[in-house]
């Protein structure tokens, strides 16, 4: 009989599951006496609460998170979950407690009493309302949006500086899954040019100047064997994606990036990515950026398809000194301010009280955004 036709096949796996990640998580140990992040969340789902965790992380933390392990929560895990455990530098701990560490800091989603902030350097609220329409400069801080867990997770962030000295072979690339549920009607959404709307627009816009792939190895092949330097890549990730490995050496390859909107809300890791390996981003989301992305200066920004087409355009035409120039400002801005410890030394003015930082966390930003009446609902 295989183990899945076991009765209670499921409770079996929770319960070993549980008793691995708890004497895993009682071995660690901040043995480098790093500064100390405590988390104290309740409303991210495994994957954004194991991105949190990361953002601290890379920026050189142990993180604490405030949560006990409890067996019941196994039946509800997704496969984020495991990467805390699997992690040196996370760790959860049923209280906050006082640490002696210097720079220790609260990131928390619920309010914080005076008595638990003073046993912190710096906390953090956050606030995961992200409903901020195109064009607005309302002053809000927003936290960077992170990397897929997988990059992370395969150590992928190290060959950053690496690759970002690979030349440039492809005009315009886009990468990702372009099926009806990218046309969702989120209402984060709904100021943006969906994701199946777009490709299907630059499809019909530019005819033979798209390169359109759905095979892995067609593509790899054709990024070795041609120039692509006037071309418009598109790779249709529906049925078949990159490996973990590949997405980095591809999209470093890249002068721009069309980073269009997710399935329930503008921002994708894939955007973060592409400006962290120097390729200028294409997008309609400038304003979900702290600071604002500069249409111009450090991307191409658009929010209708006619402007798509024309940044598209921009963007191909565009002669060699002027796109280093480009690239030059969207690297610094990112290592500036979107580099997670670069961030935090941004936020040294807030030392000794709490900041409030906007979040986009996916499906907890949507259902603030269907609760809560904007000025521009």
């Amino acid at each position: 009989m295989s183990l899945q036709h076991i009765p209670f096949y499921d409770g079996i796996a929770s319960r070993c599951a549980f008793v691995g990640t708890t004497m895993r998580n009682v071995m660690k140990r901040n043995a480098t006496k790093k500064p100390e992040a405590f988390l104290r969340i309740s409303q991210l789902h495994d994957r954004y609460m194991y991105l949190l965790a990361e953002f601290f992380v890379q920026a050189g933390y142990y993180v604490y998170i405030a949560a006990p392990i409890k067996i019941e929560d196994y039946y509800k895990r997704d496969a984020y979950a495991a990467y805390v455990g699997m992690s040196k530098n996370m760790k959860y701990t049923k209280y906050l407690v006082k640490t002696d560490r210097p720079k220790a800091l609260l990131c928390s989603d619920s309010a914080v009493d005076g008595r638990t902030a003073s046993m912190f350097e710096m906390s953090i609220f956050l606030n995961y309302d992200v409903d901020i329409p195109p064009g607005t400069r309302d002053g809000a801080l927003v936290l960077p949006y992170p990397m897929h867990p997988n990059v992370y997770r395969t150590g992928q962030v190290a060959m950053i500086p690496e690759l970002r000295r690979l030349p440039k072979c492809v005009g315009v690339f886009f990468a990702g899954n372009i099926k009806p549920e990218y046309a969702s009607e989120s209402k984060l959404l709904r100021h943006y040019v969906s994701r199946p709307a777009a490709v299907e627009s630059v499809l019909r816009r530019f005819g033979r100047r798209v390169r359109l792939f759905s095979r892995r190895e067609a593509l790899l092949r054709a990024l070795a064997e041609e120039d692509l330097g006037s071309s418009i890549v598109v790779f249709d990730a529906t049925t078949e994606r990159l490996g973990r490995e590949e997405w980095f050496p591809v999209l470093a390859r890249s002068r721009f990036f069309l980073a269009l909107p997710g399935v329930v809300m503008p921002m994708c890791h894939n955007c973060v990515e592409a400006m962290a390996l120097g390729v200028v981003p294409i997008l309609g989301y400038g304003q979900l950026f702290s600071p604002p992305l500069e249409s111009g200066a450090v991307c191409l920004e658009y929010v209708s398809e006619a402007e798509l087409a024309a940044a598209i355009e921009t963007a191909l035409a565009m002669d060699a000194t002027t796109y280093a120039r480009m690239r030059r400002r969207s690297l610094d801005h990112y290592d500036r301010y979107m580099v997670p410890s670069a961030f935090l030394r941004g936020l040294s003015h807030a030392r000794g009280r709490t900041v409030e930082l906007r979040f986009a966390a996916e499906g907890v930003s949507e259902k603030v955004a269907r609760t809560t009446a904007t000025a521009w609902a």
